[in-house]
């Protein structure tokens, strides 16, 4: 279930928010209940840790890749053209790649404009809280596993 709340967030690993995930949505399951139990609402749960996950966070720097990805497809494509003696569309191709580079500077730009550092200090207090939360319900996991049957 951690694996498939990986997926769905876009993610290659498997992080503690993702355990949480899963332990949260696990039907009648111990953590369900213990947070249902402490007030936690899991479509709460579930949209705070996506915002934490799906903001730009300050300290991240933007994903990039698509942009490279478009520049190297037309700088490939200009080079094809210039060896094709295509002069006017070898300079069409360079200058979209002129202005997909700016619209990537441009979006590096805002993101560092938006840099905080108390919001940085702040991402990582989050993430350490969930972390620490994580661990209380592998703690109150085991603890209830470890009871004999007809003891709750």
């Amino acid at each position: 279930m951690a694996a498939a709340e990986s997926q769905r967030a876009g993610s290659d690993r498997i992080e503690t928010e993702h355990l949480l995930l899963a332990l949260a949505t696990v039907p009648h399951g111990v953590a369900a209940d213990i947070l249902a139990g402490a007030g936690v609402d899991e479509g709460a749960l579930r949209a705070e840790i996506d915002r934490i996950l799906t903001t730009d966070p300050p300290g991240r720097l933007p994903d990039l890749d698509d942009v490279n990805q478009e520049i190297s497809r037309l700088e490939d494509a200009a080079a094809v053209a210039l060896r094709a003696d295509d002069l006017d569309l070898f300079r069409e191709l360079t200058e979209t790649r002129n202005s997909v580079v700016e619209q990537m500077f441009d979006r590096v730009e805002r993101w560092r404009a938006n840099l905080d550092a108390y919001a940085v200090l702040e991402l990582v207090e989050e993430q350490q809280r969930l972390r620490a939360e994580v661990q209380n319900l592998r703690v109150l996991l085991a603890e209830e596993e470890s009871e004999p049957p007809g003891h709750s």
